[in-house]
């Protein structure tokens, strides 16, 4: 049911403080517990949406992490290039991790001088 909440919040471009409040009146989480489930939640699925739009434009090549929220295994990701496909696979490190990607554009300049 919870899911099925945070799924329909998403759909419905809910921000996050909104979903916050329904899982909270909704199943009982105290208010430290449903702000920790809709950030994370929230974080995954943006995260995921936004390397899922550039493996579909075709146009970016990577992407560079911006993470360090405070804590090392954070920090030690911040700045670094990754695979979309990693970055697919790793939306975030932690509940309430701040990570976001930026996007690298393929450079079609290689192909012109061939």
């Amino acid at each position: 049911m919870v899911r099925s909440t945070i799924e329909s919040s998403v759909k419905e471009e809910q921000p996050w403080s909104e979903l916050k409040s329904t899982l909270a009146d909704s199943y009982g989480f105290s208010e430290s517990r449903a702000e920790t489930i809709a950030r994370t939640e929230s974080a995954i699925v943006y995260n995921q949406g936004f390397i899922q739009v550039a493996q579909e434009s075709g146009l970016v090549e990577s992407v560079t992490v911006s993470d360090g929220d405070g804590d090392e295994e954070c920090a030690s990701y911040d700045g670094q290039t990754w695979s979309l496909e990693e970055a697919m696979d790793n939306p975030i490190s932690h509940p309430n991790c701040l990570r976001e990607f930026e996007y690298n554009l393929k450079d079609d300049s290689k192909d012109e001088g061939e």
